[in-house]
């Protein structure tokens, strides 16, 4: 009776709990390894098809459009539904988003990555994460806990931070600067 007991506990966790999504984005804090293998070498090209122009119908993968991300490794591709996209938004090229369900970053839950092209020509990629909303202090505690590391974008002697939150009409999102 113990056994099965135990094997059932283990199934309702694993549904009512997502992943832990620090370990992806980690790499971005100050202090942190420059280890950003899972975003840059499985999410991010399982999301686009490559040679995206203004004619491509769909731009997103298979893996994409089905929700079935194979590349990503467990427990992340759980927490991932089909992705959506949308052409020509506020002065964006594409945007793609992946649903999240039971997904948390840096101890808060979050709903959603982001990815946009600026243009199909440039190439100007960009990419965020939504927050499930937080209260104020949440979000205070949240800036003051997290530091990005900082770096010198495209040849400019000044260093600026890789990643950074910021808040728009009450919804909280992580921006990663991809780029110049």
């Amino acid at each position: 009776m113990k056994k099965p007991l135990c094997v059932l506990a283990l199934l309702v966790s694993s549904v009512a709990y997502g992943a832990d999504w620090t370990p992806v984005f980690g790499h971005l804090q100050a202090g942190a390894s420059d280890d950003g293998g899972i975003f840059h070498d499985k999410l991010l090209p399982s999301i686009f098809k490559a040679g995206i122009s203004e004619r491509t119908k769909n731009p997103l993968t298979d893996h994409a459009r089905t929700g079935k991300y194979s590349a990503m490794p467990m427990p992340y591709r759980a927490d991932m539904l089909p992705a959506k996209f949308v052409k020509n938004k506020d002065d964006i090229a594409l945007q793609a988003t992946i649903p999240l369900k039971n997904a948390t970053l840096f101890g808060h839950k979050i709903t959603s990555l982001t990815y946009f092209y600026g243009c199909y020509e440039c190439d100007a990629l960009g990419f965020y994460t939504t927050f499930a909303p937080m209260s104020s202090q949440q979000y205070q505690a949240l800036v003051k806990r997290i530091r990005f590391k900082t770096e010198s974008a495209c040849g400019e002697e000044e260093q600026e931070p890789v990643a950074g939150f910021y808040r728009e009409q009450g919804v909280v999102k992580m921006h990663i600067y991809m780029g110049c």
